[in-house]
């Protein structure tokens, strides 16, 4: 028979939901073409565990969904010419919260 094995040992710990937003995006930008798009930039957010992806809103109503941390640009393209349009960007992590909206 073969002495024991040494015993390990190890800490879980419940740190907790992750209840923290992402920071909002910064820098945000606005260029068209004049006609029939606008392009949107941002400057990443950041979070204590992780930015999933980003939220687009269009006159205060939700547009789309980006993927992606790394993701700092969306073109629109189902403006109307003549029109104005006030755009918000707010990140989410992967737990779901989102941060506070963008100034435009």
């Amino acid at each position: 028979v073969s002495p024991p094995s040494a015993i390990e040992t190890i800490t879980v710990s419940n740190a907790g939901p992750d209840v923290t937003a992402p920071s909002t995006p910064g820098n945000v930008n606005l260029a068209t073409n004049g006609v029939d798009e606008v392009d949107i930039t941002w400057t990443a957010s950041t979070d204590d565990v992780a930015v999933q992806g980003y939220l687009i809103h269009r006159d205060y109503q939700y547009l789309t969904y980006l993927s992606g941390a790394a993701t700092t640009s969306y073109t629109d393209t189902t403006v109307v010419a003549n029109q104005t349009y006030r755009y918000q960007v707010r990140a989410q992590d992967t737990s779901g919260n989102n941060s506070s909206a963008s100034p435009t």
